[in-house]
């Protein structure tokens, strides 16, 4: 689906607000492309009906020199002929701008990147590439289990994207701004809740329309509590929360964190035409 573009006025607003809470904190706010990338790719992937929403914390920081590179739409084309994906009505080409984000599929494969480009984030020790890092553990602990489908075969992203598509389950994340910015470079808690309150005054309360009928799940426990301690129509809308997938859990104690949003994900019918309003305009 394609970004609306009054969605894209949220988002600009949102980020130029923000911006001044980065720069508090003592970091460099990416610029408000890369915030507008970001959710281009995010819409790219959008169900037509949404039925479970996932919120997360933030994408990750991408530099400027990341940002310069393109992802070969040509490969993207390929792997998504025949799925609910090819370009079409109200569905772009592939979006060609990298960021940190798990909706950017060559972010965790740099195949899917023009010939010798390598994206990377600049640490005081050196260089830290991000194409071979990624998000596997939202792969494989979140969204593979909730699409019910196999991590087998070269297009095993295509088939989980697809099973969640059918089921109407899409990732948003609760700041236009990156906050997990690379090892060593934290933002203070203080900041951290600036940005997530910051984000549902702004783009969060538009794309999170009050009374829709999707369920609301948050992953990851301070963006759980900061947002439905301050924001009394986000907490009406909460189902339930989960932890990060990098949280210190045992096996036993994360299958059962699990149960209950599995079992309502296994409940969608696997037809994204059918059952629940969509919540966005």
């Amino acid at each position: 689906m394609k970004l609306p573009a009054h969605m894209r006025d949220h988002i600009i607003e949102t980020h130029n607000r923000g911006a001044k809470y980065i720069d508090w904190a003592g970091f460099e706010p990416e610029p408000v492309d890369v915030a507008i990338a970001v959710e281009e790719h995010r819409w790219f992937w959008k169900p037509e009906t949404v039925k479970l929403i996932l919120v997360a914390e933030s994408h990750v920081y991408t530099t400027g020199h990341d940002f310069s590179l393109h992802l070969d739409v040509d490969k993207m084309e390929s792997l998504l002929e025949g799925t609910h994906f090819t370009q079409g009505h109200n569905q772009p080409a592939p979006i060609r701008e990298y960021v940190g984000l798990i909706y950017c599929l060559a972010y965790g494969d740099k195949k899917l990147l023009f010939p010798d480009s390598n994206p990377e984030i600049q640490q005081d020790n050196g260089s830290w590439k991000l194409s071979s890092r990624g998000t596997p553990q939202y792969w494989r602990q979140i969204f593979l289990p909730l699409a019910g489908a196999t991590s087998h075969g070269s297009d095993w992203r295509i088939q989980i994207l697809e099973g969640l598509y059918r089921k109407g389950i899409w990732l948003l994340d609760a700041s236009v701004h990156a906050i997990y910015r690379g090892k060593g470079k934290k933002f203070a808690k203080k900041d951290k809740d600036r940005l997530h309150l910051q984000w549902w005054e702004g783009y969060g309360k538009h794309i999170m329309q009050p009374g829709n009928q999707a369920q609301v799940w948050v992953i990851g426990k301070g963006v759980y509590k900061v947002l439905t301690n301050s924001c009394s129509e986000f907490s009406q809308m909460i189902s339930g929360c989960i932890s990060q997938p990098n949280a210190y859990l045992t096996n036993e104690e994360r299958a059962k964190e699990m149960v209950p949003l599995l079992e309502f994900a296994e409940s969608l019918p696997n037809d994204n035409k059918a059952g629940r309003a969509a919540i966005v305009i």
